[in-house]
Formats: C-alpha cells, sequence, structure tokens
C-alpha cells in the first residue's frame, strides 16, 4: 500500500508541475479546504485528488492540457518499459487448442516481465477452471495461473481481460462475474459466494460425463433407501446415475447446506408411485432372459407435471395406498409387465378385495370432508 501511495502522490506532483508550467495557469483556491479533505480520508486517491482540483479550477483548459501531457508521457513510459521486456509473441504463434490467434479474440499480457499471447477465450476457460475447483463436492477455489509459468496472473491482468471481454461482447461467465465484484481476491470470493461456489461443486461432481465410480451408486442406495425404491445390484450402473442423477443433485444440496429436504423426499416418493417394481430384475417368460424394469418418469415430469398439482392432497395419499391395486381406479401406478416372472420381490399385501376400499376409506379424508379436485387421467 505504502508504495502504491508512493506512486500516486508522484503522478499527482507530475500533474501539478505541468499545470505550473503553463504560464497562464492560476493557482486554485482551496477555500473550503476540498482537497485536504480528500487527501485525509481517500488516503491521497490519486484520481479523487485530480477531480477535486477540476471542481476547483475556473478554467478547465489547463486542466485538459495537463491531462493530455500526462497521458503522453505515460504512454511513453509504457514503451520504454515495454522495449525492456522480453518478448514471447514470435514463440507462440497459437492459441491453447492450437488454433491460429483471432485479432479480435487476441490479447497480450505482460507477466514477470515477460509479453504473453493469449487468446481471450482460453484465460476466461483458465479463469472457470480454477475458481470451480474442488474435491468431493468441497469447493477449493484457487487464483488463476499463466498456463507458460504456472504462476498467479497480476491482478491488473485480470482486470485487462474482463474489460477485453466487455470490449468485445464476449460472454462473461457468472463466476468470473463474481471474482470480478470481490476484486479478484479470492478470500473474499471463497467466503461472499460459498453458497454459489457450492452448489458449482456439486454440479461439477455430478456432471453428465463423470465417470460412473462405487461411490456414486452408494450415493443413490443412501438416497432411495428410505422411499422403497430397490435397485437390483446388477442393475447398469451408468444407466442408474443417468436416471438418478437430478435426484442425486437435490439431495446432496440439501445434505450439504442444511436445507429442507420436502422437495427431494417428494419427488422419490412419486417417482416410486408411478411404477413401484423399478429396478427389478425379471424373466421373460418366452425368452428366458433376465432383465431389468426400467420403466420411470424423467424428473421435470415429475417435477413439473401432474405430480406437482397433486401434492399435498388426498388424491395422493389414495393413490399411494393403492399404488400395488392397479385395478383399482384411484391407482396411477405403473401394471407389473406381463409375461415375466419378477426376481427376488416383495409386494406387501395392504389390498385384499373385501377389505381394501373400506381401509382407505377409514384412512383418508371423504369428499364430502374435504374438497377435493377431480383429475382426468
Amino acid at each position: 500500500m505504502g508504495s502504491l501511495n508512493h506512486k500516486y502522490i508522484l503522478n499527482m506532483n507530475i500533474f501539478n508541475k505541468l499545470l505550473k508550467n503553463d504560464p497562464t495557469y492560476e493557482n486554485v483556491k482551496d477555500k473550503n479546504n476540498l482537497l485536504h479533505i480528500i487527501h485525509v480520508t481517500t488516503y491521497s486517491n490519486y484520481i479523487k485528488l485530480k477531480f477535486g482540483k477540476y471542481q476547483l479550477m475556473k478554467n478547465k483548459e489547463h486542466f485538459y492540457k495537463a491531462q493530455r501531457l500526462i497521458h503522453i508521457l505515460g504512454r511513453f513510459i509504457q514503451k520504454v518499459k515495454t522495449l525492456r521486456y522480453v518478448s514471447r509473441k514470435n514463440d507462440i504463434d497459437c492459441d491453447l487448442r492450437m488454433a491460429p490467434f483471432d485479432p479480435k479474440t487476441a490479447i497480450e499480457l505482460v507477466e514477470q516481465r515477460c509479453i504473453y499471447k493469449f487468446n481471450v477465450y482460453d484465460l476466461i476457460n483458465i479463469m472457470k477452471t480454477a475458481l470451480f475447483q474442488q474435491s468431493f463436492m468441497f469447493m477449493n477455489p484457487q487464483y488463476p495461473k499463466n498456463p507458460y509459468t504456472n504462476l498467479n496472473f497480476s491482478t491488473h491482468n485480470l482486470y485487462n481481460i474482463y474489460i477485453k471481454c466487455l470490449s468485445q461482447s464476449i460472454p462473461i461467465p457468472e463466476v468470473v462475474q463474481r471474482f470480478f465484484y470481490s476484486d479478484f481476491d479470492i478470500n473474499v470470493m471463497r467466503e461472499a459466494h460459498k453458497v454459489f461456489l457450492l452448489e458449482s461443486a456439486i454440479d461439477n461432481f455430478f456432471s453428465p460425463d463423470a465417470a460412473v465410480e462405487e461411490i456414486f451408486v452408494s450415493y443413490i442406495r443412501e438416497m432411495c433407501y428410505p422411499y422403497n425404491i430397490y435397485v437390483d445390484d446388477a442393475f447398469p450402473k451408468a444407466k442408474l446415475y443417468s436416471i438418478f442423477r437430478p435426484y442425486l443433485k437435490s439431495y446432496m444440496r440439501a445434505k450439504l447446506m442444511l436445507s429442507s429436504d420436502d422437495d427431494i423426499a417428494y419427488y422419490l416418493r412419486c417417482f416410486d408411485l408411478y411404477n413401484p417394481y423399478f429396478g427389478r430384475k425379471y424373466i421373460d417368460d418366452e425368452t428366458g432372459l433376465q432383465e431389468f424394469d426400467d420403466r420411470y418418469l424423467p424428473f421435470q415430469e415429475i417435477r413439473f407435471g401432474l405430480f406437482r398439482r397433486i401434492r399435498n392432497t388426498a388424491l395422493f395419499d389414495r393413490s399411494v395406498f393403492f399404488k400395488y391395486n392397479c385395478d383399482n381406479f384411484q391407482s396411477i401406478s405403473l401394471r407389473p409387465k406381463s409375461n415375466v416372472t419378477y426376481l427376488d420381490i416383495y409386494i406387501e399385501d395392504h389390498h385384499s378385495e373385501s377389505s381394501s376400499e373400506e381401509e382407505a376409506n377409514e384412512s383418508v379424508p371423504s369428499s364430502e370432508e374435504e374438497d377435493v379436485e377431480d383429475y382426468d387421467f
């Protein structure tokens, strides 16, 4: 901070020197101590001091001339510095995807006195990958690094990348925007956006193209066990993961964030209600081949379809009661497959022909006791 303030004070002194070199310039009279207040309250902020002086000046032409000269001087200093840098541009004739550079997306950055050429899309991907670092769903964001040196990018270069994206109308990912609003401070990012990072870590861990490991299957069985969803051990793991991935993400969010799991509990009850025989192994009576009952309703249809309309209604309770009695008009569950024999299956006999309707009427309020909306199936 000390060296930064010294730089600002030096720039302000140069600016004042350029003003005083103009013979027609008249000293500014700070009657209300405006510049002193800015100097004390903003730690000698160079830009605010200049703006304060601009407000006090009657003839703005002197300010414009000094501003133009200091910009020319700044560009000259930058050009002299650039001549002393080691250029890596000639060594890098393509981007990280091995494609030739496009002038619209190419950007040159100075790091450790070396000039590197990048494609701005590559830099955005590097930032995303670093910020989305996670280990078993626990967030561990890292500071973006220069791929040629494995050293952290300078903060000013992260701003240059962001400005380049804005100037070329390049879409900026949400995680990079959040990093920008955190002043490119990784500790602020980690604390201020921990919920967003945790959700992203869960999404990345359970990505659609993830290699299906045994831990995924164990999570699925742990999630399904309380809701009477039994899946045979030999059921294809890749297919099982593909079906339950949306449920698994919601389940882990509720578990890790210590939030309510009422929604995922209802979705899993609906999953079992639609096909109580899902995941069971059966033998085809004609061919003798062993297969699995893999009929299911997609997650989005459960979430936004009919089951959303009958949630917390007597109709849903009756459907659960009659899920194994497909002949009952109140059952909305699939029938077992025909001409097959299910293996290792146990279905509790909830419904005898003589007492099922009487028990249902006793356990579920009648239409006279509670207004139940009619639904067409």
